[in-house]
């Protein structure tokens, strides 16, 4: 202990001698500080980038998403429909065929639900168009686009959109007609993603905001830092992200189950697996759960709980292979996942106990996955890459006759392209923007104005013949009143 305290005492003498006997000390040793922590800033930086440069899976964007495994996937689009207002005959309808969808997507199929902050620019491009020349219209056309760009982005509004990752092989093209088709017949349109709108998608994830497709570079699309420390979320460029699984499900769920989390207000991303299991195995493993099942039932003693359970494994496996080798039925292995993202940590905190809540209302319990961020995070990427672990613990088997209940392409939002705005959706901050003329979507234009006296109707109906005259659309008002 004595040797070792005067060495230390040694090397305290020299370092008090080198700093304090030195004319200029003070200066010195400042200027010399600050260049050494500016190199070790500029070390740490530079290995910030190359550690999450590593970190990153993806590779390019060319005709889909290239990877670093040397793996490519395309990315479709599905514009969704408006469950709420479809007739029960028709949602039953729909659901049927998805049904025949499921047995054709092939092996492997990710479907991700991701929030776009709304846009509006075509139909303010529209509105202006009209009104050129009119000098009254232009100001009205002002006043209006005015109030449009304040009221988005004051309530942050968002709208959903849908997307389906599929492996890109040699037979991708026959594989994605026959999803196209299979999805027309649900009433949803599908389209193949440009480079532009996959570039989109990805800063949605990573938070990028400006960057372009004809500088683009993987670094761009790059965090500078992200954090994956901390078990109960990812600190990505200030950004904070947690996630949960979905662990549990009802023996029976209904069709649109998902609509309700899907049409929050949230900032989430939602994603979906589905593989399908091999018929031929599946049947041979559950020849074999049910011989044991049934061995274990004549042979277990008086424990009433333990007899039931396994006469319930028993039945559920008799079923399953009933409907495997009689109804040709397909069974597949179902993994949700959802991200939250938020500025704060307080923000992060509500936002996950109201998805919670959301979740166990929808019929479906969830889990935090704590100590499994970066492995969720990464399996919600769209880019079919699951993780085996996260699989192992919260797939569910479900077959397709029920697996049509988790149909995701739902959405409770009014946004036509050719509408006039009428609000913001309170439930969800989406635009709410309706062309009563498209007979497409609708099946009239007529409509009903209710509400108690004073409660506005009147400016309402004032506001939408304004805004129709905005896009050009000719009105006849009958006004024995003259209140208009």
């Amino acid at each position: 202990m004595m040797q070792t305290n005067k060495v230390w005492g040694e090397k305290f003498l020299r370092r008090f001698c080198a700093l304090f006997l030195r004319p200029k000390w003070p200066y010195d040793a400042i200027e010399l500080k600050t260049k050494v922590r500016s190199n070790m800033l500029k070390q740490n930086e530079k290995m910030k980038l190359n550690n999450v440069l590593d970190w990153m899976q993806i590779q390019n964007i060319s005709d889909g998403i290239g990877l670093k495994s040397n793996q490519n996937v395309k990315v479709l689009e599905v514009k969704p429909v408006n469950f709420e207002l479809l007739s029960e005959n028709e949602q039953i309808a729909i659901l049927s065929s998805y049904r025949t969808f499921l047995k054709q997507c092939g092996i492997q199929l990710q479907i991700v639900v991701v929030p776009f902050p709304s846009d509006v620019k075509e139909h303010l491009q529209e509105i202006k168009k009209y009104s050129y020349g009119n000098q009254i219209l232009s100001t009205m056309a002002e006043n209006y686009v005015r109030f449009v760009s304040s009221i988005i982005g004051d309530k942050k509004s968002m709208t959903r959109r849908f997307f389906l990752i599929v492996k890109s092989d040699k037979n991708s093209n026959d594989h994605i007609s026959v999803i196209i088709d299979s999805l027309s017949a649900c009433g949803n349109e599908v389209s193949v993603c440009s480079d532009e709108t996959i570039l989109e998608l990805l800063k949605i994830y990573y938070r990028k905001e400006t960057i372009s497709l004809e500088d683009f570079q993987i670094s761009k699309l790059c965090p500078t830092y992200v954090d994956t420390t901390n078990p109960n979320y990812i600190l990505m460029d200030d950004k904070y992200v947690s996630s949960l699984f979905i662990n549990h499900y009802n023996s029976e769920m209904e069709g649109g189950f998902l609509n309700k989390v899907i049409s929050s207000d949230v900032d989430f991303v939602l994603s979906m697996f589905y593989e399908r299991r091999s018929t031929y195995e599946t049947i041979k493993e559950l020849t074999g759960v049910i011989g044991n099942s049934g061995a274990n039932i004549k042979v277990s003693g008086s424990n009433q709980i333990d007899i039931d359970l396994m006469k319930g494994s028993y039945e559920n496996a008799k079923y399953i292979k009933k409907q495997l080798q009689i109804e040709n039925d397909e069974l597949f292995d179902l993994n949700i996942y959802l991200l939250v993202y938020a500025d704060t940590l307080e923000e992060l905190t509500s936002s996950m106990r109201k998805m919670e809540n959301l979740v166990v209302s929808s019929g479906i319990t969830s889990r935090r996955g704590i100590f499994r961020q970066e492995e969720i995070f990464k399996s919600c990427l769209p880019i079919l890459s699951h993780s085996k672990d996260m699989k192992a613990i919260c797939k569910r088997n479900v077959l397709s006759s029920g697996l049509v209940s988790t149909y995701p392409f739902l959405s409770n939002e009014l946004c036509d392209k050719n509408g006039i705005l009428l609000g913001i959706n309170s439930f969800n901050h989406s635009v709410v923007m309706v062309d009563r003329f498209d007979s497409e979507k609708y099946k009239n234009a007529n409509m009903c104005v209710v509400g108690a006296s004073g409660s506005g109707k009147s400016y309402f109906m004032k506001l939408m013949i304004t805004r129709n005259r905005l896009l050009n659309i000719e009105q006849y008002i009958i006004d024995p009143d003259r209140e208009y």
